[in-house]
Parts: C-alpha cells; structure tokens; sequence
C-alpha cells in the first residue's frame, strides 16, 4: 500500500493535462529526514533550478519499524505526522524557482520506489551517500548501493556535506566496449546541454594496453556535443585512477555507466560500490545501461 498527499498527486495529474514539456527534468528524492538525506535534497533542488527541471518530488517511506518516534508525539498518527513533516519541509524550500512535491508511501523503499518510477518516468532520483536505513538493519551505506542495483532509471549520489555548485567540468568514465544505444547517454547528454559545461571522456584502459585516440560510437552516442577525450593506464584500480582524475581536472561531476559486461563493471561489483560510495568527493550520476 501507498500513501501520496493529494498535492502531489494533483501536480502530477496538472502536468499531464497541460502537456508539459517532455525534455523537462524530473527528479525524485528520496529521505528519511537524516543529514546525508536533507543534505542530498538541497543539493536536488539548487541542481533541479540549474537545469529549468520542472517538478522535484520529495518522497518518503515508512515501515511499522520506522525510526521516527523522535519527531512524532506519543498522541499523533505516524502517517499524519510523516506527511506533516514532508509539507513542512516542502514549505521551507518555497522561495526556490522550482516546483515541489511530496510523497508518502508505506513499505520499504527498494519495494516501493523502483516500480513507482517506472511508472512515473522521472529521471533521475537523487540521494546522498548515507542514511535512508531507518527502515531496516542496514549498514550505513547499503541503501544507495541497492539502489544502484535497482532502479530504472539514473541515480545521482551525493556526498556528504557536499555543497551544490554550478556542473562546469564534467568527466565520464569509459571502457572501450560498446553500449546497446544511445538511449544509455542521453541523460548526459542533455546535462552538458543544459549546465554548457566542458566534457571529459576518460577512456580507463589495462596497464599493458596501448593508449587510443578515441572510440568512434562515441560522437553518435553524444549527439556530436563537445568533449575532450582521454585514454589513462588504470593505476591501483579504476575508482582511484578517476577519482585522481577528477581532482587534477577540478570535475564538479562523476559519471558511469552501470551495466552487465565490460571492465568498467568491475567498480560496480557489490563488494567495491560501497567502498566507492564511502569516498565521494563530488556527486556521482550512475547511468543504466
């Protein structure tokens, strides 16, 4: 069972009567009223005004297990008071230029959350790199590496105390296998469309393998934008070398692309991602491949 408050439910149903615009970004974020959560979510709203995003829906699940009696009064209903909490913070965020929401849904989130977004399509969910484990005995950290694993759709995570600035250097890293379409980089795509900012293409490659000028899917992959490509020797292992990358380069963004095949996988394999959610130093945007 699910529970929405009627005022996103009603801009949801307002957007698809007036037809708004397709190319406009949806972003879904969603809290457990943690640090790591509200921090995720600022940074979701300055990121969503940056880009002209059209909605950000602030969403949060419970469970009977729920954590929460320390924001709720012994005499009030958990669903009411969760709601509450949700249009208080809604309201907090009012002098922003972007539309918000609220959501309620009761059950866990890796239940809830991915089937929810299919049939909604938003685009990207947004979280941050610790909290949302409430819910469950979880190690701190296990929620977003889940969601990694679970989501339709591309999962931005943002680290702890990171502060939004403005994505002026953007770095994707890649291997030299070939995606199944162009379906799996259109959401870069339109990110360089909408923040102009400068394009890195890290070609990861074996120690014992020859440096490459370039990949040629790559110019129809990104819609022949511009992009500055490069081909490193991986160093201790493919995390560190983009992460020493990104800090020569002064990235604002990583990016990935997870998927079933090819030697960039290696970073998303279950035992590494939690490592590499510990150490963000600037948000990562995990595509689905």
């Amino acid at each position: 069972m699910n529970i929405m408050t009627d005022q996103i439910s009603s801009q949801i149903e307002n957007e698809g009567q007036t037809g708004s615009d397709d190319s406009s970004m949806k972003i879904f974020c969603p809290i457990d009223f943690s640090e790591a959560s509200l921090n995720a979510l600022k940074y979701a709203i300055e990121f969503g005004e940056s880009v002209n995003a059209s909605l950000v829906e602030i969403s949060h699940c419970f469970t009977e297990a729920t954590d929460l009696k320390h924001m709720i009064d012994e005499d009030q209903n958990a669903e009411e008071a969760i709601q509450s909490k949700l249009l208080e913070l809604e309201k907090s965020y009012a002098d922003h230029d972007i539309k918000l929401g609220t959501s309620l849904f009761k059950g866990h989130p890796l239940d809830v959350i991915p089937p929810y977004l299919k049939q909604m399509k938003h685009d990207v969910v947004i979280v941050g790199t610790k909290g949302l484990t409430a819910v469950r005995d979880l190690t701190v950290g296990s929620f977003t590496e889940e969601l990694i694993f679970s989501l339709p759709v591309p999962i931005m995570v943002v680290p702890l105390h990171y502060r939004y600035q403005p994505v002026t250097e953007l770095v994707l890293g890649i291997d030299d296998h070939l995606y199944d379409s162009k379906r799996v980089l259109h959401p870069l795509v339109e990110l360089k469309k909408k923040s102009r900012c400068n394009l890195h293409i890290v070609h990861v490659r074996k120690p014992d393998e020859q440096p490459i000028d370039y990949l040629h899917h790559l110019d129809e992959f990104l819609e022949h934008l511009d992009y500055n490509f490069y081909s490193i020797p991986a160093r201790e292992n493919i995390s560190d070398t983009l992460d020493q990358f990104c800090d020569e380069h002064s990235a604002d963004m990583l990016c990935m692309v997870h998927r079933d095949r090819g030697w960039m996988i290696n970073i998303f394999h279950r035992s590494k991602v939690k490592e590499k959610l510990f150490h963000l130093k600037i948000p990562l945007l995990v595509l689905q491949a």
